[in-house]
């Protein structure tokens, strides 16, 4: 009797707490075409936008879906053969820190072989990501990864009181039929 008691105890608080893994997906892209493609999935996607017309102003939204809170690294960099100015890049209406940047001319806003990098806790929930910049010749683009951070200890998730009255009563029953045998 003492060793179900211990099992059942053991198997109990082995499922107490529950590690929530998040998840990524895209939520609502530009639309797919022959200049942008997006892809991945688990903890990690990517998005590009190639093929950009010269000299033509960008504002574009790239929103993304995570499933539980984690920690987020956010990178978007121009693409290196025909580069994109990129003058700003936002996340959820927050600027995104620049790194890397060695634009001409002391211009260090329009910055074109930069990238702009977020690393940091983000709820459960869709987030957006928006780009303004500039067009520098035919062919320029920029391109987008996103992904959580495994290192990270999810956050565990109690388990429902509900349960452990359910287990007590259980273990109850048992040892009333145990007793009533004997």
């Amino acid at each position: 009797m003492k060793n179900i008691l211990v099992v059942l105890s053991l198997v109990m608080a082995a499922f107490s707490f529950q590690a929530s893994a998040a998840a990524l997906s895209w939520g609502k892209i530009p639309p797919i075409s022959s200049t942008i493609s997006a892809g991945g999935t688990g903890n990690t996607l990517f998005g590009s936008q190639i093929g950009l017309a010269n000299n033509v102003n960008l504002s574009v939204t790239w929103e993304f879906l995570l499933s539980a809170a984690n920690e987020v690294v956010v990178n978007l960099s121009s693409l290196k053969v025909v580069p994109t100015w990129l003058t700003s890049v936002m996340l959820d209406g927050k600027e995104i820190n620049q790194v890397g940047c060695s634009a001409g001319n002391g211009d260090l806003v329009a910055c074109t072989n930069g990238a702009w990098l977020f690393k940091g806790d983000l709820s459960a929930g869709a987030h957006v990501i928006a780009l303004i910049g500039l067009t520098n010749g035919n062919n320029s683009g920029y391109q987008i990864n996103v992904e959580t951070d495994d290192d990270i200890d999810p956050t565990p998730t109690p388990l429902p009181g509900a349960l452990w009255l359910f287990g007590s009563v259980l273990v109850g029953l048992i040892k009333l039929t145990r007793n009533s045998k004997a």
